[in-house]
């Protein structure tokens, strides 16, 4: 894990800028990349779909899930119990375990 790197990509369409939705969602895979999947399942969480995209795999129900709460204007559903508890446990400053830093 030590020498992996995230790299965020941000697309942007005909040349035009990112919009803010894609960068939160797109800061979402950052986030869970950083998390590690493993670890967030075994905290008993799990990420309903708030998106018809969301439900291609779990890397998109996590960045939509985590757009959704970041953003109120975003066009999702609000994401389910156990996302808000784990967005707002880290955004109030839960630690993570030593393995993930």
């Amino acid at each position: 894990r030590a020498l992996r790197a995230t790299t965020i990509v941000i697309p942007s369409a005909d040349g035009h800028h990112a919009s803010v939705d894609t960068m939160v969602h797109e800061l979402g895979h950052a986030l869970h990349a950083k998390l590690d999947w493993p670890w967030v399942a075994k905290q008993g969480w799990t990420l309903q779909p708030v998106t018809e995209y969301a439900e291609t795999d779990r890397f998109e129900a996590f960045a939509e899930a985590f757009a959704s709460w970041a953003l109120p204007e975003y066009e999702a559903d609000w994401p389910d119990d156990d996302a808000v508890d784990l967005f707002e446990r880290l955004a109030d400053g839960a630690t993570l375990p030593n393995s993930l830093r």
